[in-house]
C-alpha cells in the first residue's frame, strides 16, 4: 500500500471515528493484519515473552519489501484509542466549530484531509500488541507484514502463532460477531 493510498484510507477512518466513533475496527482489522501468539510460560512465571514478541516483530517487519522494524511504535488497544482521541481533540477543541464540521461533508471530508496528512506518517508505523495471561494479539497496521514462521522459529517464548480470527471478552461476545469473523476469514483465503 502506497503512501497516499494509506493516507487516503486514513482519510475514510477519521470520517467513520467522528460518525461513529470507531477508528481500532477500521484501521486494524479491515485493511491491517491480526495476529495470535500462545505462549509457553504465563504471566505467573514471566513477562519476558512480550519484550521477545516486540522485539521479533521489529526484526520481521516489512513495508513493499522494505525494513521498518526501527520505526514501529508499541501501543495496547487502550493506549491506540486514548491516543487518537486526544489527537482529534487538539483539532476539535471549539465544540461549535467541531459541530458544524461534523454536519457539513465538505467540510469533514476537508477536515479529515488535513488530519490524514499531519498523522500518516506516525499512525502507518503503530502496531498494536494486546496482551492477556498466556497470550498475546496483535495488530498490524494497513500495509505492515510480519513473517510469522520466523518469529514463531526463532522464540523461546512462542508456543505457537496464526493468524487472528476472533478476539473478545466471553462475556461481551456474541454468536453474530463470532460467524461474521469466521465468513469474513473464509472469503479472504487464498
Amino acid at each position: 500500500m502506497s503512501n497516499l493510498e494509506l493516507e487516503n484510507y486514513l482519510k475514510k477512518c477519521i470520517i467513520a471515528y467522528v460518525q461513529e466513533g470507531k477508528v481500532f475496527d477500521k484501521w486494524f482489522l479491515e485493511k491491517g493484519k491480526g495476529y495470535y501468539f500462545l505462549f509457553k510460560k504465563n504471566l505467573k512465571v514471566t513477562n519476558l515473552q512480550f519484550a521477545e514478541l516486540a522485539s521479533l516483530i521489529r526484526l520481521n517487519a516489512q513495508r513493499e519489501g522494505d525494513y521498518v522494524g526501527e520505526q514501529l511504535l508499541f501501543l495496547s488497544v487502550k493506549e491506540f484509542n486514548t491516543s487518537f482521541f486526544e489527537i482529534l481533540k487538539c483539532f476539535t477543541s471549539d465544540k461549535k466549530k467541531f459541530e458544524s464540521v461534523k454536519k457539513d461533508p465538505s467540510k469533514l471530508e476537508g477536515f479529515a484531509h488535513d488530519l490524514s496528512k499531519q498523522f500518516i506518517g506516525l499512525l502507518k508505523n503503530v502496531v498494536v500488541l494486546d496482551a492477556f495471561y498466556g497470550s498475546c494479539a496483535v495488530y498490524l497496521p494497513p500495509g505492515i507484514e510480519i513473517f510469522i514462521d520466523r518469529i514463531c522459529s526463532h522464540s523461546g517464548y512462542i508456543h505457537s502463532c496464526g493468524k487472528n480470527i476472533f478476539t473478545r471478552n466471553v462475556s461481551k461476545a456474541n454468536k453474530i460477531d463470532f460467524l461474521k469473523s469466521i465468513k469474513n476469514y473464509i472469503d479472504s483465503s487464498d
